[in-house]
């Protein structure tokens, strides 16, 4: 079943990559500078990977948990959506991210319901 996950989720990385390279060389929109919202959402995103993966996270309360890390979902697929056509590369990396953090709450959510 694990394997089967890794799989989804590697193939949904290599489209979003390929998509996102594909359309910024086609529309050369690779070099502009993307919005202070999309970094943050970013760095928002890579900080809660460090937090959960180093098991700090676990010692937050859990709605405290839940609203930062939805937050950064919505965040990084607000500014990735609303950046897209400034910043191919950062907002597609955002959306991936966004996606990728609510593939892994689903997950928790369903490993700790069985």
């Amino acid at each position: 079943m694990m394997g089967l996950i890794m799989t989804f989720v590697m193939i949904l990385v290599f489209i979003a990559c390929t998509v996102g390279i594909t359309l910024s060389i086609k529309n050369k929109n690779i070099l502009n500078k993307p919005s202070w919202g999309i970094l943050i959402s970013l760095v928002f995103q890579l900080l809660l990977f460090t937090l959960f993966f180093t098991e700090v996270l676990a010692s937050f309360p859990k709605v405290i948990a839940h609203l930062l890390w939805w937050g950064a979902v919505l965040s990084g697929l607000i500014f990735g959506i609303r950046d897209f056509k400034n910043n191919l590369i950062t907002s597609v990396l955002s959306i991936l991210l966004s996606v990728s953090l609510a593939g892994l709450m689903f997950l928790m959510l369903a490993i700790t319901s069985m």
